[in-house]
């Protein structure tokens, strides 16, 4: 069992649990921090998961979320609608999250911009969820694109594509968005405007591996990371020290915004007391896998 969690720095002042207090204290890291280069266009959560999966590029998101549906194509990316967030200078991209996108929303958006991809010249394009649609075509494969992740309360401007082709339908798509009656309805709610679109989590690969568990996404807002890792405490973390106890594989990862660190199970060894390891302070461990 091998748990992956994406973490953030930016939280109230936490305790680590007793489950994940015990694991720090018992375990061993392992070997090097994965990452600690901001500026690369997985993070290190995806890297973390490539590496799993025994790959030595870009994770392939999108192709293992087909997988399990059934579908078929050369290769994958995710397709989700964005808020860029203007001004003279640049354009900063919001964290998709804050859309909150209605499933009804989600599936007329689908449906204005699936013309951009036809059939007729071989695209796929399905609508798994209101704010992430699967695009599949043999032109996806080897595209190096910055996650959804890595762009989030960023300029936009140095991770755009290479690919003209890219910001050419990103443009197209811009144009369809721009006063769309979803928008002008979202703008009289007080909603944020669904005005680009990013692709992301390009690729094809072997399937992800069956002992991975997930756990992607830490809270938006920072007072709920408190409960968030009391909830990965009971969960998960204490999963994997059981797992440990009866001799299996276990191996705990943290991903931060710019490394990612492992640990594995130590050998068993006596300590005197005054060998025992001071409790880990959590938000420091945090905040350092965020620099």
């Amino acid at each position: 069992m091998h748990c992956v969690i994406a973490t953030s720095g930016n939280a109230p002042e936490l305790r680590a649990g007793a489950e994940l207090q015990a694991l720090l204290n018992d375990w061993q890291i392992a070997g090097p921090d994965l990452g600690g280069d901001a500026s690369s266009l997985d993070t290190p959560f995806e890297q973390t998961l490539a590496a799993a999966a025994g790959l030595h590029g870009a994770a392939p998101l999108a192709a293992w979320a087909a997988a399990p549906q059934g579908l078929q194509a050369p290769a994958w990316a995710w397709l989700s609608p964005l808020h860029l967030q203007l001004d003279a200078q640049q354009a900063i991209a919001l964290p998709p999250a804050l859309l909150a996108v209605e499933a009804s929303e989600g599936r007329a958006l689908f449906e204005l911009l699936a013309p951009l991809f036809p059939a007729t010249e071989g695209w796929q394009f399905e609508c798994l969820q209101p704010d992430r649609w699967l695009l599949g075509h043999e032109q996806l494969a080897g595209l190096q694109l910055a996650s959804l992740n890595r762009i989030a309360q960023r300029s936009l401007s140095p991770w755009l594509p290479a690919e003209r082709w890219l910001r050419r339908l990103q443009n197209e798509a811009q144009m369809l968005l721009h006063e769309h009656p979803i928008n002008q309805a979202r703008a009289a709610r007080g909603a944020l405007l669904v005005n680009s679109v990013w692709m992301w989590g390009a690729g094809k690969g072997p399937a992800l591996p069956s002992h991975l568990v997930l756990e992607p996404e830490p809270p938006l807002d920072p007072a709920d990371h408190a409960e968030h890792w009391a909830r990965l405490d009971g969960g998960p973390i204490a999963a994997l020290r059981r797992e440990a106890a009866i001799g299996r594989p276990a191996r705990l990862t943290l991903a931060g915004d710019v490394r990612a660190r492992s640990w594995v199970p130590a050998p068993k060894r006596w300590r005197w007391p005054w060998q025992r390891r001071n409790p880990v302070a959590l938000n420091a461990l945090l905040q350092e896998l965020d620099q």
